[in-house]
């Protein structure tokens, strides 16, 4: 990630995760190059001695929030949205913990 990334201004569109999967090369994982731009890590198939990067837990979840909100943002339902949360291992919106 790019050190000037704001995680709380995250705002990828529903192109930019749809670019990212468009099946020409999905080898590894995404990561924020900017507050609007994803990018690909760890995706060296040949040289997988260079695929030893990580991105922070705040990262992940920044990421897979804007993947929800994108959604959203694009009409899709709240009973899905609710499913993608918990597939994705986000509490459903309104949802507390409360098995501490």
């Amino acid at each position: 990630m790019a050190s000037h990334v704001n995680l709380a201004n995250v705002n990828i569109s529903l192109q930019q995760f749809q670019k990212m999967s468009s099946g020409t090369y999905n080898a590894g994982e995404v990561t924020l190059t900017s507050e609007t731009t994803l990018g690909r890590l760890n995706n060296h198939v040949v040289f997988t001695g260079w695929n030893g990067k990580s991105i922070s837990h705040t990262e992940v979840l920044a990421i897979k929030e804007a993947f929800v909100r994108a959604l959203s943002d694009n009409g899709v339902g709240q009973a899905a949205i609710d499913q993608v949360r918990r597939e994705l291992g986000l509490a459903p919106d309104g949802a507390v913990d409360v098995s501490l």
